[in-house]
């Protein structure tokens, strides 16, 4: 089993270098790839986090959280927190393996270790159907459905 482990600021490069595999995939829907300054976020704040997977000394997959207050999200009750799911990736000679799962799992022991019951995330992958089975197995239900087309 992989190792998953809180990132470092020695990670983020690799970090990087993934999300800019992640953009040249082609798999998200108007996905650019945001760099190094914008993971340097989720190590100096103490509302970020972000994971990764290792194999072999190679970083093979990372997940970013966020913990949020709302003051009007329909799913989390009123000025309550809530943990976001901001990006979730693994490397595609690494996939099937449950290192995803793991990943969100970790995210997901944010939320409990800070007493949040909730967890919400986005995504706009162009693989539809297989993304909305991987979070619902992870046990997250849909929220809402947003369509788009051009005119």
């Amino acid at each position: 089993m992989l190792p998953i482990r809180i990132a470092t600021r020695q990670d983020l490069r690799a970090i990087a270098t993934l999300e800019e595999n992640w953009e040249r995939e082609g798999s998200i829907i108007g996905f650019e790839a945001g760099g190094i300054e914008n993971f340097a976020s989720y190590v100096d704040s103490p509302d970020k986090s972000i994971w990764v997977a290792e194999s072999q000394d190679a970083i093979v997959g990372y997940v970013s959280a966020t913990v949020h207050q709302t003051s009007k999200l329909a799913v989390v009750p009123h000025e309550g927190p809530y943990v976001e799911i901001d990006d979730l990736y693994v490397s595609p000679e690494h996939r099937s393996r449950s290192i995803g799962s793991r990943l969100v799992e970790s995210a997901l022991d944010l939320a409990r270790e800070r007493g949040i019951h909730y967890a919400t995330l986005f995504t706009s992958s162009s693989k539809v159907a297989d993304i909305m089975r991987f979070y619902e197995n992870q046990g997250f239900e849909p929220w809402g459905t947003q369509f788009f087309r051009r005119v």
